[in-house]
């Protein structure tokens, strides 16, 4: 399978969706389009044919200080939201988009990668380890989004903080 990682573009939007398994997501997807957009976050697409078959967002600093072990905004940036459409895993596109991120935090000199998993995702957690992660701590993920009805929903998930050395990667 052929995919380029690129930015995310406003014609990402609706297809992001999935065919509507992600359409509770339509105001999140728009609002971080729009941080994306203000440099607030980064938010990078795998692009099979012009359909964005995986994502995922990163940040290099956390407004929170009590979140400053996952973005400092110095040595230590954030990925999260990554996920890719089920037609398209195993193939790749989940780890070239990590490590694209991974390169981007590199170039402007940060030396951590951080990265969480819900406790209950052994999967994820190993794919994780496969590419380098470690746990170094535990972490409630605290989150909300607005669905398309216009509710709050709240979620708080018991998660692992993993961390990976990016400071050595090949940045060319």
């Amino acid at each position: 399978m052929d995919f380029i990682i690129r930015p995310l573009e406003e014609r990402d939007l609706l297809p992001l969706e999935w065919g509507g398994e992600y359409s509770h997501f339509r105001y999140k997807h728009r609002t971080d389009y729009d941080r994306n957009l203000r440099g607030e976050i980064y938010y990078l697409v795998a692009d099979v044919a012009g359909f964005p078959a995986g994502q995922i967002i990163f940040k290099t600093h956390d407004s929170s200080p009590e979140n400053s072990y996952l973005a400092n905004g110095t040595t230590r940036g954030y990925l999260f939201s990554l996920r890719v459409h089920p037609d398209y895993r195993k193939q790749g596109t989940g780890l070239a988009l990590t490590q694209a991120a991974e390169t981007v935090l590199a170039q402007k000199g940060f030396k951590l990668a951080t990265i969480c998993v819900a406790k209950t995702n052994t999967y994820a957690k190993t794919l994780y380890e496969k590419w380098g992660y470690q746990i170094v701590r535990d972490h409630i993920g605290y989150w909300s989004y607005q669905d398309l009805d216009g509710t709050t929903k709240y979620h708080a998930d018991p998660e692992w903080v993993m961390q990976k050395t990016i400071s050595g990667l090949d940045t060319a």
